[in-house]
């Protein structure tokens, strides 16, 4: 996930969040670890990392919860919603907007989006849905010209 502000790219990997920076060597662009930030409560499997509309945090995702990582405090902090176990994607907008979740209901995927009632706010059926975003500008890691934006 592009950090603008930080200039840093943020990955998960197993138990860890981490950041990294671009910088050249020998004139070639390359990834630099700059930190590393342990999952809490032995969480692992990290799975869905993406911005928090309007806040420099980040959503993150693992097999048993969801998380909101602040990105200033350096700090996780657990979500609570109806559903937390195995969902593959949270997305978040203005205060009229739902908090959408994606929980499986076969497999990997589902016909539908829920919100952190556990109640339906997009479905379709027969669809495989894996991720579901609200079509937002995202000024945490998106080009100010980006065409979700316009």
């Amino acid at each position: 996930m592009r950090d603008r502000t930080n200039e840093l790219l943020w990955a998960t990997a197993g138990d860890v969040l981490h950041t990294y920076r671009y910088t050249r060597v020998d004139g070639k662009p390359v990834l630099v670890l700059q930190d590393t930030y342990p999952l809490p409560d032995g969480q692992k499997d990290a799975h869905d990392l993406f911005p928090v509309y309007g806040l420099n945090q980040l959503w993150l995702t693992t097999p048993n919860a969801i998380w909101k990582f602040n990105v200033s405090s350096k700090e996780f902090a657990r979500f609570n919603a109806s559903t937390t176990v195995n969902v593959k994607c949270v997305s978040s907008g203005p205060a009229d907007y739902e908090t959408i979740l994606l929980y499986p209901t076969q497999s990997y995927w589902s016909d539908k989006l829920i919100d952190t009632g556990g109640r339906s706010v997009y479905r379709r059926g027969g669809a495989r849905i894996y991720k579901g975003r609200w079509m937002l500008a995202n000024t945490f890691s998106y080009p100010e010209d980006h065409q979700s934006q316009n």
